[in-house]
């Protein structure tokens, strides 16, 4: 039998997710076995698996001490297997004791994958606060695409991170972005409300869909800031209402008027002319403002990132001023 107490800032989860990260290496069928024949106890009673964890309470795994012993080395391996010492590139938006805002630079990864290297921004936060050993708890709240720069926001404990996830899920957040749209879009301001899921087609990660079809409700509302006649494109200000997978490029380009320098969603003559005419190396998309409840205090908090120096250039070569507000 192995106890546990559960640590300040470890307070908030729910116990299925608790368990999952700090036994990394058993099989999921395991831990909910042991749940549903009450191996697993909190102060001492059976506990329902959605239960929300407090600081100090007990947990008991009752398994054998030795393949326990063994599982709970594997994890700690496995939990940290991924934190490599990386240099930041992003710059600090905001900071506290619970939270973290930073300005994402284009070209990284939000978390590892296939091809992303060591380089990615959750290494780069671990480094920055010094978390690369056992116990690393800051987590991202959300996710930006690779080439997508702007306000990234990181709970630095996991009371924090589970307060502001279920924010997150229950659409508590405001997250607008700038895009620069290949065409001249007609309308003024709109909505774009449809079902994302993945597209089998390998030149598309994301399609739109049918509900019956397991699709995923998505929806996005643009307003236009400028049409540029000359060049043929129309910079737009976005509110993300829901966070599905490379919703704004998806939803644009069905809509006629992909971002500029998209390189899956877009179109590839184009972004060729725009990169040499305009200095468009990656997709114009820029997280621009984030809007949310602080976890502690429960105090409006409005964090915005200024644009990168490559989208400047790009919108005062088009003879455009200031963009933001």
């Amino acid at each position: 039998m192995k106890q546990w107490t559960i640590q300040p800032g470890e307070e908030g989860q729910r116990l299925d997710k608790y368990l999952r990260n700090m036994l990394k290496a058993a099989p999921l069928s395991l831990i909910f076995r042991l749940l549903r024949t009450k191996k697993i106890k909190v102060n001492g009673k059976k506990a329902d698996p959605s239960l929300r964890l407090d600081a100090g309470s007990t947990l008991s795994v009752y398994f054998n001490d030795e393949e326990l012993a063994k599982l709970i080395a594997e994890s700690k391996e496995r939990r940290n297997a991924h934190v490599r010492v990386v240099k930041p590139t992003f710059t600090v938006l905001y900071e506290d004791d619970d939270i973290l805002v930073v300005n994402k630079p284009a070209g990284v990864a939000s978390h590892s994958g296939t091809g992303t290297g060591e380089n990615t921004m959750i290494n780069q936060v671990l480094t920055y606060l010094g978390f690369t050993g056992e116990g690393a708890k800051a987590s991202l709240i959300h996710r930006l695409d690779k080439d997508t720069s702007g306000t990234l926001l990181i709970g630095k404990n996991r009371k924090a991170t589970a307060l502001l996830g279920e924010q997150l899920a229950s659409k508590g957040f405001h997250k607008e972005y700038l895009a620069l749209l290949d065409g001249l879009l007609q309308e003024d301001s709109g909505t774009i409300k449809n079902t994302l899921a993945k597209s089998s087609a390998p030149e598309r990660t994301m399609r739109a869909t049918l509900d019956t079809e397991g699709g995923k409700e998505a929806e996005t509302k643009y307003v236009v800031e400028h049409r540029f006649p000359d060049v043929g494109a129309t910079l737009v200000r976005l509110q993300l209402l829901t966070g599905r997978t490379h919703q704004i490029r998806t939803h644009m380009a069905d809509l006629g008027h992909p971002l500029l320098g998209d390189d899956r969603y877009g179109n590839f003559a184009r972004n060729r002319a725009v990169a040499k005419s305009l200095g468009i190396k990656r997709q114009f998309l820029h997280a621009h403002r984030l809007q949310f409840l602080h976890p502690r205090s429960g105090k409006p908090m409005t964090i915005e990132a200024p644009l990168p120096a490559d989208l400047t250039t790009t919108l005062t070569l088009l003879g455009h001023g200031k963009t933001t507000d």
